[in-house]
This record gives structure tokens, C-alpha cells and sequence, in this order.
């Protein structure tokens, strides 16, 4: 599972559970008796989702936008493309009893045409006919969003083609950020580089 954390010098503790293959050998901690924890999700409670008005974590596209991981993939929920979609498309959020599971499903080709139409919609319609997947994500982009802090994610990395498991810090303003990368895990996993690492 993952637990993702963040904290500030003054505040801040944001975390959540996911799958690893094999422990970490054991890091120093920081010191953080100094700082104030602002939240920590273990996901027990199940995924705290955005609706709109409230909620913590977003599974909804970014300014509008389906984002891709990969060229086959993107990152897509329910609610999305509406209900005849959301009956057929297969959960890429999971709470298991680890905590939190983000899962890539193969998409159902009844979902294709809906996925098209939204992504001719939003400018993105040259993709549209390379997605056969959907990958699951959280994001605290449309609630949250802190300048200074530490942040902290417990996670179990999967390997195999075509994974692509990350933990980013991206910009809380419009256009697409530059992204601080803590964590991509490209396929071969943590420890194997591949032609994707730079």
C-alpha cells in the first residue's frame, strides 16, 4: 500500500497506502518534532474523494483535461464520461487491506467512442485512438495545495511492462507545471534503470 505524507516546517502530513515487491532497506528518518502535521490518510476509511464541493482526494481530470501516463494510457475515473461508461469500466481504485490500490485496466471498447468524443472535446483528440487503457490516481490538485513542507509516501511499487507507478509535486497554478519528481518507477521497478530514466 501506499502512505503518502506531506508536512511543513509549520505544517503539514499528508499520507496514503499502496503495493511494494521487496522492503527498503531502513533510511534515517528526518527530525520532524518541529513540525506540524496537516494530514495522513491511511485510506481505511476508503478514498476520501473530491465531489466537486468536498473532499479530499481528486480522481477528476485536471483543468478538464484527460492526463496521459503512457501513449495507450489515461488517467480516467468514474464520473468522467457519464453513467453508460461508469457502468462498464472496471475500478482503478481499490482499498484492500494494505490500504489503497491504483490499478491499470484494460478499457472496455464500448467505452471508446465516449472517450473520444471527451478528449475531441477538451483539444486532445489526436490520442484518443492509441488509449486502450485506464490507469488509476489521486491527486490533491483541486483541494489542497502547500508552498513549503515535507511530504512522504509509503508505497509497493509494481513492476512489469507498462507501469509507470509515480509520486510527483506538481504546481498549483494553471498550465501543466514543471513537476518535481520524488519517485518514477518505470516498468523494471526501482532499482533496474530503463531507456525511460534519465
Amino acid at each position: 500500500m501506499h502512505r503518502i505524507c506531506a508536512s511543513a516546517a509549520v505544517g503539514l502530513l499528508g499520507c496514503a497506502l499502496a503495493p511494494v515487491l521487496a522492503p527498503a532497506p531502513a533510511l534515517a528518518q528526518p527530525d520532524l518534532t518541529k513540525t506540524l502535521p496537516i494530514f495522513t490518510d491511511d485510506f481505511r476509511a476508503g478514498v476520501n474523494r473530491f465531489d466537486g464541493q468536498s473532499g479530499l482526494w481528486s480522481t477528476l481530470p485536471r483543468r478538464g483535461q484527460l492526463m496521459t501516463n503512457a501513449a495507450e494510457a489515461v488517467f480516467l475515473d468514474q464520473g468522467v464520461l457519464g453513467d453508460a461508461v461508469d457502468a462498464i469500466l472496471p475500478p482503478v481504485h481499490a482499498i484492500t487491506d494494505q490500504g489503497l490500490a491504483l490499478r491499470t485496466v484494460l478499457l472496455p471498447d464500448a467505452a471508446k467512442p465516449d472517450l473520444a468524443r471527451y478528449m475531441q472535446a477538451t483539444g486532445q483528440g489526436g490520442q484518443a485512438a492509441q488509449i486502450r487503457y485506464a490507469a488509476g490516481q489521486i491527486t490533491t490538485s483541486h483541494t489542497w495545495s502547500q508552498t513549503y513542507g515535507y511530504f512522504e509516501i509509503e508505497a509497493r511499487i509494481p513492476r512489469g511492462q507498462g507501469r509507470w507507478p509515480a509520486f510527483w509535486l506538481t504546481s498549483a497554478g494553471p498550465g501543466w507545471p514543471p513537476e518535481i519528481d520524488i519517485l518514477e518507477a518505470y516498468g523494471a521497478g526501482l532499482d533496474q534503470p530503463t531507456k525511460k530514466d534519465n
